[in-house]
This record gives structure tokens, sequence and C-alpha cells, in this order.
């Protein structure tokens, strides 16, 4: 992605106040710092509002959203466990498949989880810019998966 598609799409608010509120956001910290967070959400995401062009998510199946790992934290893990803590709770609500859309660096990581792809969405962003990202799905398993320590 260009700078300015980065820029127009992080001011588009992509952390929805929502997560929180419905108690589906995770963080980690270390020494008091967040370094990795996530979530779910049945919601709409504020940047599907956009008019999606492209493959579009089933409604009323959770979405993964706002997994991030800080870039001084990265290869420790962190993302791993953050998806883990996601799922996990997504199958302890009763859901049995995710979905999520994928940055494009983010598809070799959601490739490792299962995750299958579906198609490619986009979105129009102010000042003309276009984000791409992948639409993915995977079933959940039935059993939460146990992190490594």
């Amino acid at each position: 992605y260009t700078p300015e598609v980065i820029e127009a799409f992080i001011d588009l608010g992509t952390m929805d106040q929502s997560l929180i509120d419905d108690r589906r956001f995770f963080a980690i910290e270390v020494a008091g710092d967040i370094v990795a967070c996530g979530g779910w959400s049945l919601r709409t995401p504020n940047y599907e509002s956009l008019g999606a062009r492209g493959h579009a998510h089933l409604p009323h199946r959770p979405l993964v959203r706002a997994i991030y790992v800080h870039p001084d934290h990265a290869r420790q893990g962190l993302g791993r466990m953050v998806m883990q803590i996601v799922e996990n709770d997504m199958i302890a609500a009763g859901h049995r498949e995710a979905a999520l859309t994928a940055t494009l660096s983010g598809v070799p990581f959601c490739d490792r989880f299962g995750y299958r792809r579906r198609g490619t969405m986009q979105f129009d962003l102010p000042a003309g810019e276009t984000f791409v990202g992948l639409a993915m799905d995977k079933s959940l398993a039935r059993t939460p998966q146990l992190m490594a320590a």
C-alpha cells in the first residue's frame, strides 16, 4: 500500500469503538504498553460503509477485526496469540465460522490459520485512493485452541 492509502484507511477509523463496547477486543501488554491487539464483531465494520466492491461477507458471521502487533514486537508469536484468543472467544460465544478482510500483507498470516481466500474487496477512500483487501473465511474448531506456553 502507498503511504496515502494507509493514512486514508486509518483515518476512516479502522478501530471501531463497538469492539470495546461489545467486550470483544483483546490486548496484550508488555511493561505496561499495549503491543498487540485484536477482536471480533457481528457488526458491519466502519470501512464497509464505503460501499465495498467485490466479494461480500455473509451477514451474521463473526468478523475478525483489528489484529495488530507493534513492529517492535513482531515475530514473537503475539499475533498468533491474539488470533487464538479471538477465535476461542468466538467459539465460546457459539460461533462455528469466522470471516475477515485481510490486508495484502496479512494474507500469509491468515493462510497459516487456515482461512480460505474468497475474493478481493475494494473500498473507495477519500482523495480518490482505493484500499484492496482479501475476503477470507474458515470453519472454527469445535473446541478452543490451546496456546503454547
